[in-house]
């Protein structure tokens, strides 16, 4: 071997070799490590780079994606409204909305939302109390019917063909607004059905219709009147109290020993703007002077007005003394309340 490289290679070339040799080693032990330990350690800590940018800018991309979903989501959302209220009358067929009409509306399709076919209504009546009511449904009823005002009004209907189970539904309105609703489910295909408006107050005067449906659908409708000139009284009750609105707490005509003051609760129609009320009390037989009661300008008054008045029946601002007060109410000459009321004293039972 020795032999071959004496021949073969010079010694300065040998030498040349060897040097070199050791250079590159020196300079590649002497070379720092630093490249190979920071690059994949950069970016997950605190120094950006080119690289991780791009998938940092995705996931800013990604994240808001859903947002532009609610928006154009919400772009279409007003159809839905809108859908129900065409599709009854102009695309029956279609069925992609699962809602009903927001409102029962007439409607010619001919097989009806509610699966049956509308009722008949042949015959609308109108009273002041039910059995009448009946009563004039089988004969001829009034044309318009005329009542009196803070009368409560019964209604009877005449159903033909009506399907049992169904709703039928009864609107009333006075001069053009609601003022009742209701409601019976039919249990006679050729029955009459009943409502009423007015229990607690009785009604104003003033035009009223009575209109009713079979589910969505119209089926019937009646008118009737009540008088807006005569000035009426309803309601009067005795009491010690009344609530916020005027009415009686209590209601009676002989009150314990010890009242202080007796009031009378009334409901009012028709009052005139204006108009004086003369009040009479007689006390255990002496007449007492008459008082003049003006009508407060605050107070509903007019056609069609209603109102709920208070007076005192016993002397405002004085003892009450025991014993029988009559009490009578004026008004253009005509009296509208006269009733007795009494004060038990120490010797009463």
């Amino acid at each position: 071997m020795s032999d071959f490289i004496n021949r073969r290679i010079p010694l300065w070339a040998l030498a040349v070799l060897i040097a070199s040799a050791v250079l590159f080693v020196v300079l590649v032990l002497r070379r720092p490590p630093a490249p190979d330990a920071i690059v994949p350690t950069a970016p997950q800590a605190s120094l950006p780079s080119p690289t991780p940018n791009p998938t940092a800018t995705a996931r800013a991309t990604s994240t808001p994606v859903p947002s532009p979903e609610p928006t154009s989501a919400a772009t279409p959302s007003p159809e839905p409204p809108s859908t129900p209220t065409v599709s009854p009358a102009v695309t029956p067929t279609d069925t992609h909305t699962p809602s009903p009409p927001p409102a029962p509306t007439p409607t010619a399709t001919p097989t009806p939302i509610g699966g049956h076919q509308a009722a008949t209504v042949t015959g609308i009546a109108f009273a002041t109390e039910s059995d009448e009511a009946l009563a004039v449904l089988s004969g001829n009823p009034p044309n318009p019917p005329h009542f009196r005002p803070g009368e409560r009004i019964f209604a009877a209907v005449q159903l033909e063909a009506a399907t049992p189970g169904s709703l039928i539904s009864r609107f009333w309105y006075r001069n053009g607004e609601q003022v009742g609703v209701g409601e019976t489910v039919v249990s006679d295909s050729t029955g009459a059905i009943l409502g009423n408006v007015g229990q607690r107050w009785g009604m104003p005067g003033g035009n009223y219709e009575l209109v009713v449906w079979d589910g969505d659908r119209l089926i019937g409708s009646a008118t009737f009147t009540v008088d807006v000139e005569e000035v009426r009284l309803t309601r009067v009750a005795f009491t010690r109290q009344v609530d916020e609105l005027g009415l009686p707490l209590e209601t009676m005509h002989s009150f314990p020993i010890g009242t202080q003051s007796v009031l009378v609760s009334i409901q009012a129609f028709n009052v005139p703007t204006g108009a004086v009320f003369e009040i009479e009390r007689v006390v255990n037989g002496a007449l007492k002077p008459v008082q003049i009661f003006d009508w407060p300008a605050e107070y509903s008054s007019g056609q069609g007005a209603f109102q709920i008045a208070v007076f005192d029946v016993t002397l405002p601002d004085r003892p009450v003394d025991p014993g029988d007060y009559r009490f009578r109410l004026k008004f253009d000459g005509k009296e509208l309340i006269a009733d007795i009321i009494k004060i038990e004293g120490a010797g009463n039972s």
